[in-house]
């Protein structure tokens, strides 16, 4: 694999782990546990690519009350995902391989708007401990993506440059946070994740189908 990059950053979830698809599973069942239908459509919208307050917010403006405050949609729905995540497993499987293969030549880690407890979790789960050089968690910055500090952060972390560097995301905001910060960013865009991505340099519906020629300057 000959190329210009010095170092991998790759997302957590939605683009390594399909955790977002079963917290849509989750909020609709967290929902149906206070008599109230919500729709795979909605839950599709409120959740890819979003934080627990901006899913709480939408909620209050369809559902006036339904959930108390933000924590107890999030502890709601964790509960049911929770329960999902024994009988499923949520690997990315092209993903996981892509950062495998790209791990054995060249430097790999995980930048996530997740806790760092959270992403631990499921590289232990994936067995990717070996492959990923470091990875970068929401406790190790202050300005969450669409900022590119995170980012940033990682490309001075190994000491490279932002255009040495190559992003895989799957969110309106991450990829909008990797070309701030300069960087080649490719965007996985899975046919349940209903935002805009198409600013990103290029644009995949799964990650088997990366290849260096593909990539344009």
């Amino acid at each position: 694999m000959k190329h210009n990059f010095k170092l991998f950053i790759f997302d957590m979830d939605g683009t390594l782990v399909d955790t977002e698809g079963l917290y849509v599973q989750s909020l609709i069942a967290a929902c149906l546990d206070r008599d109230f239908e919500l729709e795979q459509e909605a839950a599709n919208m409120m959740i890819y690519g979003k934080a627990w307050s901006s899913i709480y917010a939408d909620m209050e403006l369809l559902n006036p009350g339904l959930f108390k405050s933000e924590d107890d949609v999030k502890l709601s729905s964790s509960v049911h995902f929770d329960n999902l995540l024994k009988d499923r497993d949520p690997a990315i499987k092209p993903s996981v391989k892509l950062l495998k293969e790209l791990a054995t030549e060249n430097k790999v880690c995980i930048v996530s708007g997740s806790s760092r407890e959270h992403i631990a979790h499921f590289i232990d789960l994936l067995d990717i401990a070996d492959d990923v050089d470091f990875y970068i968690g929401s406790e190790d910055y202050s300005q969450g993506k669409p900022d590119p500090q995170c980012f940033l952060q990682a490309a001075a972390k190994v000491g490279v440059h932002p255009e040495e560097c190559l992003v895989f995301e799957d969110s309106n905001a991450g990829v909008t946070a990797a070309k701030n910060a300069g960087m080649y960013c490719v965007g996985f865009k899975c046919k349940e994740n209903p935002q805009d991505i198409s600013h990103t340099d290029l644009l995949l519906s799964c990650l088997s189908q990366f290849s260096f020629a593909r990539i344009t300057s």
